[in-house]
């Protein structure tokens, strides 16, 4: 809103696709940091994602 981008404009979700896509790859990385100090969830070693998150860890 600041910048006068209107919500349903091309600009406009350009912009938000641009920052939605820096806080991925920002969580991406602090993810693999994280999971080098803790490790990975069990799920994230063996690919088997069929049961909920609670179960999983």
């Amino acid at each position: 809103m600041a910048l006068g981008l209107a919500y349903d404009s091309d600009a406009g979700r350009a912009l938000a696709a641009s920052i939605t896509s820096l806080m991925t790859g920002a969580s991406y990385k602090r993810s693999a940091e994280l999971a080098g100090v803790v490790g990975a969830y069990n799920v994230m070693l063996t690919g088997d994602h069929s049961g909920t998150y609670a179960q999983a860890r």
